[in-house]
């Protein structure tokens, strides 16, 4: 079991008992907080207007072992770009919310084509810190 988001599950229960939640959107999937006596919710990143149904919580019971958080990206997945990757020049060469599909994999790695179309890769495995895939996106 991950210990850390085990620990980030039980904090959304805790400020849930406060009357507050962390919840993502259904539309742009950013997160934002709301009262959970709101019937219903605007996201305030793109103004998305629907019951609480449709804003899933950011954490929660049962996260830590579904297939959700520990699927890996595949041939063909789309990912959604949530961190800039910057160049050793500085150049921001991903564009947050932009959608990019897995164009090849090597070993524990894949590429995917960036905004001046040059290929980049990203590595699988946690213990690669400078290119880990989770710090620049999420499967779409």
């Amino acid at each position: 079991m991950n210990t850390k988001i085990r620990n980030q599950i039980d904090l959304q229960a805790e400020i849930q008992e406060h009357g507050f939640n962390l919840v993502t959107c259904g539309r742009c999937g950013d997160p934002f907080l709301h009262r959970t006596s709101e019937v219903t919710l605007e996201c305030p990143h793109c103004e998305f207007e629907s019951d609480p149904s449709d804003f899933p919580d950011l954490f929660y019971e049962g996260l830590e072992v579904s297939e959700v958080y520990n699927k890996k990206p595949s041939a063909g997945d789309i990912l959604v770009c949530i961190n800039p990757c910057k160049m050793d020049s500085g150049e921001e060469t991903l564009t947050i919310k932009k959608e990019y599909k897995i164009k090849s994999f090597r070993k524990k790695e894949f590429s995917i084509t960036d905004d001046y179309n040059d290929t980049h890769w990203f590595g699988l495995d946690k213990d690669d810190k400078n290119t880990y895939w989770k710090t620049f996106f999420r499967l779409k």
